[in-house]
């Protein structure tokens, strides 16, 4: 009994668990596979970590996480999952004026830790 409602949790779990990554923006020649199936992008379409998206020489993606707000965007051409492309990019960056103030932000720590005398 206790193995059914471990199974009807696991299900419910997997089908409230809605998609956290979107397509941001794209340039150039891009495919998106779900499924098995060749789509054509959209902006703002939904996809899935496990995804994947075939990249053409000088075309570019950028994939928005919802949860932390942040653009990823793809660093290569080829077939690379939504997952690959987020863990390949190498600065998110977040959209709107926040991004003028992180990078103020990082610049500011790193002056004062550069300034910080260091203790042996």
């Amino acid at each position: 009994m206790k193995r059914i409602a471990v199974i009807l949790a696991i299900l419910a779990l997997a089908i409230s668990v809605k998609a956290n990554y979107s397509i941001y923006d794209f340039t150039g020649h891009v495919v998106l596979i779900q499924g098995g199936r060749q789509i054509k992008p959209e902006k703002g379409m939904k996809v899935m970590p496990t995804d994947e998206i075939e990249i053409a020489p000088g075309a570019k993606v950028e994939i928005y996480n919802e949860k932390t707000k942040e653009i990823f965007a793809s660093v290569s051409d080829g077939k690379k999952s939504v997952m690959g492309i987020m863990l390949d990019a190498r600065h998110p960056k977040r959209p709107g004026p926040s991004t003028t103030a992180c990078a103020s932000a990082t610049q500011a720590a790193k002056q004062t830790h550069a300034s910080t005398p260091k203790v042996s």
